[in-house]
């Protein structure tokens, strides 16, 4: 990957780059807060679901250097569009889990798309700003964008001004809170990601 000669082009980058780190880790966020709801729905203990979050954790760590390897070999670029696509695939089959076991798969598939974005998001900020001032700012300004208290409450608040206004969103992503299934729902700001 070359280096963009348009200042604006780099900023632009620099945002695409950002929402895309910032919705994998939302999407870790929302379903540790959902877990009460998917227990209850799958009738699950609390030790099983705690392997929905586990085998996330586990196939993203070790797939990491798998997609750092392939960005190297076959392109930054493609890798991270590979990663969106997969995770994006991932989360709908997440959101129409039939039991845990199925669950499970699904956030295994979204975990190592979402492995992607780490290495090759780093290393397209480094290749679009080489120098050093603009690159510190870059990399601080999309840290910044992943941390997982951000994308708690910002997910809560966009829900909650969702659920508020109405209309045809709320319907999806408001239902009862006394609904089992409403953790499906959270796949949703994963489709924005694509």
């Amino acid at each position: 990957m070359e280096q963009p000669e348009n200042k604006n082009l780099k900023w632009f980058i620099l945002a695409t780059v950002m929402v895309g780190t910032f919705l994998g880790r939302l999407d870790q966020t929302i379903v540790n807060l959902a877990l009460p709801s998917i227990i209850q729905d799958f009738s699950i203990t609390i030790s099983s679901a705690g392997w929905i979050t586990t085998a996330y954790i586990l196939a993203n760590a070790v797939f990491v250097p798998v997609w750092g390897k392939l960005g190297d070999t076959i392109g930054r670029k493609k890798v991270y569009i590979a990663g969106f696509l997969i995770f994006i695939v991932g989360s709908v089959l997440a959101g129409f889990a039939w039991n845990l076991s199925s669950l499970i798969v699904f956030r295994v598939i979204q975990a190592i798309a979402s492995s992607a974005d780490y290495p090759t998001a780093m290393a397209i900020l480094a290749v679009t700003f080489p120098s050093g001032r603009e690159r510190a700012q870059a990399l601080g300004v999309w840290s910044a964008s992943s941390a997982r208290r951000l994308s708690s409450v910002l997910w809560s608040a966009v829900r909650s001004l969702i659920c508020s206004v109405g209309g045809p969103c709320s319907l999806l992503i408001c239902r009862s809170a006394s609904s089992a299934s409403l953790w499906r729902s959270n796949s949703l700001p994963n489709l924005l990601r694509g």
